[in-house]
């Protein structure tokens, strides 16, 4: 019986001891499980804190977007309601009232079929002759110090058609127009004195009975 004793107070020394050390290392582990529990709880919480975070700014962009999107509409429609205020605003043109149609009359443009030179009748000596192409012919009589241009001038009243001329200072008169027939382009009324072409200008040279003026449209 002691012996039985004696062997089983040598086994029970070990047994004891595992049990302690058994004992210990579950202590640590739950000890160990807790302290990461907790940890593991501690993240949960700071990660349910970060989402709760992440959905409030998700709400408040949300509401900045909103009002965004209204400003949107509101500008829009502000915009909208000017363009119709100005719209309403613009007046209305009153509509046109067409105007009569003037009609002018054509300058005849000359033809460069050369005309027969008319022919100059004999005139009594107090009188002068002007001849002018596609005109015609005409007797005029004479006043002191008449020049081409004068009985030019003379003959038109006389007879009807106009004259328009420019002066020009130092160089005297410049026909530019004789029965509607005007100098356009490079056609002018060129001047003769008793059948050549006169070197100076018609309001300068003087006029004696008998003689003839020719004014003749020519081109240059």
């Amino acid at each position: 019986m002691f012996r039985m004793q004696k062997i089983l107070s040598y086994h029970w020394l070990p047994i004891t001891a595992g049990l302690v050390v058994i004992l210990i290392y579950g202590t640590l582990n739950i000890a160990d499980l807790k302290i990461k529990n907790q940890k593991s709880e501690q993240k949960q919480n700071e990660l349910q804190s970060k989402i709760v975070q992440l959905e409030n700014n998700l709400g408040n962009l949300n509401v900045q977007m909103a009002g965004i999107e209204e400003k949107k509409k509101s500008t829009s429609k502000t915009v909208l309601a000017a363009k119709d205020e100005v719209r309403n605003e613009v007046p209305t043109l009153p509509t046109p009232i067409p105007s009569l149609a003037v009609k002018k009359t054509p300058t005849p443009t000359p033809t460069s079929t050369p005309t027969p030179t008319p022919t100059l009748t004999p005139t009594p000596v107090s009188q002068a002759s002007v001849a002018i192409e596609n005109v015609g012919t005409y007797t005029v009589d004479l006043e002191l110090n008449d020049t081409a241009f004068s009985i030019l001038l003379r003959a038109g009243l006389s007879n009807n058609f106009n004259v328009e001329y420019q002066t020009y200072e130092g160089m005297g008169a410049f026909v530019s127009c004789i029965a509607g027939i005007c100098t356009h382009d490079n056609f002018y009324w060129a001047f003769y004195y008793n059948g050549s072409y006169s070197m100076v200008g018609a309001s300068v040279q003087v006029v004696s009975p008998g003689d003839t003026t020719m004014w003749k449209f020519e081109s240059f």
